[in-house]
């Protein structure tokens, strides 16, 4: 009777300590930074190899297009190859997400329900495969679309390579 009357006074009574507090903040944080890489359309900047050529901005999932004076998020044509180092960042910016975001709803149950070692030590590493994952979003420098083979003109200037053309 004394532990039920005492967990009805209070939503929740910190099992662990109210040192999981800081590592909840912190989860919240790196999902919302994963969500703002994973979305934004300004992961990547692609320089001109002339001078004269256009900068583009992309991101995972979009391209920033710009038109005048109005700046919009596009998806990416349907005609643009995506490659496996392209592939692998898409899909593993998502799985970073959703993973990231369960886990942060995980963490929060620290707050309230008692979890034993070994179920803090799989949230650990839970947390260690996600950043994992967010590492392989990285790879989305190494695509073709972003880095390309080097093209030359018939004069040998350098012209760029994949879909944007840069360097």
């Amino acid at each position: 009777i004394g532990a039920v009357s005492r967990y009805k006074k209070a939503l929740c009574m910190f099992p662990h300590g109210r040192r999981v507090l800081l590592p909840i903040m912190m989860g919240i944080l790196a999902f919302a930074l994963s969500m703002i890489t994973s979305l934004s359309c300004q992961f990547m900047t692609i320089l001109p190899v002339q001078k004269n050529h256009q900068v583009f901005q992309v991101g995972p999932w979009r391209y920033l297009s710009i038109y005048k004076d109005y700046e919009t998020c596009l998806p990416y044509p349907s005609d643009i190859e995506l490659d496996s180092f392209f592939m692998i960042s898409r899909s593993a910016s998502a799985l970073a997400s959703c993973f990231g975001g369960g886990l942060v709803l995980w963490m929060c149950t620290l707050t309230c329900l008692p979890h034993t070692k070994l179920s803090l030590n799989g949230l650990g590493i839970c947390f260690f495969i996600t950043s994992i994952l967010q590492l392989f979003t990285v790879l989305f420098f190494q695509s073709e679309n972003c880095k390309g083979k080097r093209q030359f003109d018939e004069y040998g200037n350098a012209l760029g390579g994949g879909y944007f053309g840069g360097t």
